[in-house]
């Protein structure tokens, strides 16, 4: 048994020792580094919550697709309006002092929808039409 002299069981033991040793050192530095820099560690809930997040834009740009689409028809149906009454007010020849009242209310949600010059033009004519019938502010 010359193979396992005490030499051989000494080198032996002195290596498995010595990476004990590393180990522990190695291990020791290793946790005082992750106490310090912690690792974070990928949770399901970030991916439910990316889900959950991808989902709201999509309803998002939805909403705005409708928003445009009503912000359109509310300018259309409130031109179609201050046609109408200038109209109705032209062919008459003047317009109450409430009638020019609402005809400006109409154009001022008009306008700030973004409607063009046309009602625009539609609104300063009422607006400068007569108050009342010609034959009521005649002064006697």
């Amino acid at each position: 048994m010359k193979f396992l002299s005490v030499e051989v069981l000494t080198m032996i033991a002195t290596v498995l020792g010595s990476n004990g040793i590393l180990y522990l050192i190695a291990k020791t530095m290793l946790t005082r580094w992750e106490t310090k820099h912690p690792v974070v560690m990928r949770d399901d809930r970030v991916d439910e919550l990316r889900a959950h997040v991808d989902e709201l834009r999509s309803q998002v740009d939805e909403l705005r697709d409708t928003q445009q689409i009503l912000r359109a028809a509310v300018i259309e149906l409130a031109y179609l309006l201050i046609s109408d009454k200038h109209e109705r007010y032209s062919k008459r020849g003047w317009a109450h002092p409430n009638e020019k009242r609402v005809v400006q209310r109409i154009y001022v949600a008009y306008h700030s929808l973004g409607g063009n010059g046309t009602g625009s033009e539609l609104n300063r004519e009422v607006q400068n039409m007569p108050s009342y019938p010609p034959d009521e502010h005649e002064p006697e």
